[in-house]
């Protein structure tokens, strides 16, 4: 099967389902525990990266300008 068919292949089995497939309670808690573990790395990101930068700003008002 070539690449050109195999894609053909592919698409047909999305336009072919007019309706969305419906998750089991597996997989919607896997999604759900995904997200959740995401959002959670991208609020620790930040909390560090707000931690770092107030570092530096009392680093900074510490020094004195002469």
């Amino acid at each position: 099967m070539t690449y050109r068919n195999t894609l053909i292949e592919r698409t047909r089995q999305f336009t072919e389902t007019s309706e969305p497939a419906v998750l089991d309670y597996l997989q919607m808690r896997n999604r759900q525990c995904l997200y959740e573990w995401q959002v959670r790395r991208a609020q620790h990101a930040l909390s560090s990266r707000f931690t770092q930068f107030a570092e530096v700003l009392g680093s900074n008002a510490s020094r004195t300008v002469a």
